[in-house]
């Protein structure tokens, strides 16, 4: 936080200038009071402040992935042929295979907060003398700007060949045949994601000045100029930009089939062939961009804070107007001009200042001082002549 307090105030006749120049600060994070009050007749009064706050945050995410993976399991492919004077078998053991490809790539995550961290400006003109020039200048931007660029090349070739069957049980005599092949399982997971996931949160006041513009113009003399000028402005600018090529290529070779028992004499013969369960999943997930604006104030909670206190107070009202004593013309006269806030309302117009009486008062303190000097040159003179009687 950086508080500064600027306040003109002289009792010098002659005109006089006073020029103050604030360094570029963070709007968010300044709580300013700017005040011209108490300066002579004629004088010339002026405070500048500008401030500017630029964030910019450049992301840039590149990824080229190739998965390439080979299974090959066989436990078929058996010959058992040409056999005499007994019994022939063949049996062939149970395959499971599982392959899994998961890859998560490019994300990008943008965090900035700037609500509020201080409060507002106060901008007050007051007090100063007939014919003098004060003026406040207030000069406020704040420029967010997030680029998020974000490409993802993704190529999955996933082969998978798992063989029971292929076994040959041929020309036996004498006794039973029998060829008998495992069961295949088979599993396949490929998960790609999430690829190119941004997520912005920016934070920013809704009025670029922390809890907001408070001004104010009171009591000045006849015929003075006072003004206060405000420039406030508050960009936001989010840039997603998410490019994601992906490929998947899978293939299954699965075999418990394709047995031979061919010209077999002498008993019986079988062919038994095993399961095949064959799983395959593939999932996708990509370009996923979240951007989230907020306009925020503490400002709002320390309202919801006052609302929640105000029947309290209402309660103790009565016996404090009671105790009270009734104020002045005067008193009621300054009560009724507060801070405004500016804002893009146009209601909200400044008071306006001096009165004719001053203006009144002195033409008549004018008219004074010359009868005054005439009477004083004439008082000397005696008269040019005498009468007796």
């Amino acid at each position: 936080m950086i508080a500064r307090e600027a306040i003109i105030k002289k009792s010098s006749t002659l005109a006089l200038s006073f020029l103050l120049i604030a360094p570029s600060v963070s709007p968010l994070a300044i709580a300013e009071e700017l005040v011209i009050t108490g300066n002579g007749a004629g004088s010339d009064n002026t405070v500048e402040v500008s401030s500017r706050q630029d964030v910019h945050v450049d992301q840039s995410n590149n990824a080229d992935v190739n998965n390439d993976i080979n299974v090959d399991a066989n436990t078929g492919g058996n010959d058992a042929n040409d056999n005499t004077g007994g019994d022939v078998g063949i049996t062939t053991g149970d395959i499971s295979t599982a392959t899994s490809v998961s890859n998560s790539l490019n994300s990008s995550t943008v965090n900035h907060d700037g609500c509020c961290p201080t409060g507002g400006i106060t901008a007050v003109i007051s007090g100063n003398g007939a014919h003098s020039d004060n003026r406040i200048d207030l000069d406020f931007r704040s420029d967010t700007r997030v680029n998020i660029d974000q490409r993802a090349d993704v190529r999955n070739d996933v082969d998978v060949d798992a063989n029971t069957g292929r076994n040959d049980a041929n020309d036996n005599t004498g006794g039973d045949v029998s060829i008998r092949t495992g069961d295949i399982l088979s599993l396949a997971d490929l998960e790609n994601g999430p690829i190119n996931v941004a997520s912005a949160q920016i934070s920013v006041p809704a009025n670029g000045v922390g809890e907001g513009l408070f001004a104010k113009v009171d009591g000045n003399g006849s015929f003075s100029l006072n003004e206060i000028d405000a420039f406030i402005r508050n960009t936001v600018r989010t840039f997603v930009d998410n490019v994601a090529d992906v490929v998947n290529d899978l293939t299954a070779d699965l075999n418990t089939g394709d047995n031979d028992a061919n010209d077999n004499t002498g008993g019986d013969v079988a062919v038994a062939t095993g399961d095949i369960v064959n799983t395959i999943k593939v999932k996708n997930i990509a370009n996923k961009s979240d951007v989230t604006i907020d306009l925020c104030c503490e400002k709002e909670e320390k309202k919801e804070e006052e609302e929640e206190k105000a029947p309290e107070a209402e309660v103790a009202a009565p016996a404090a107007e009671a105790a009270a004593p009734s104020p002045t013309a005067a008193q009621a006269a300054q009560a009724e001009v507060t801070p405004q806030v500016m804002g893009a309302a146009a209601e909200n117009i400044l008071p306006e200042t001096g009165s004719n009486f001053f203006f009144l008062a002195l033409i008549a303190n004018v008219v004074m001082m010359f009868l005054g000097a005439y009477l004083r040159l004439r008082s000397g003179r005696s008269p040019t002549g005498g009468y007796a009687f």
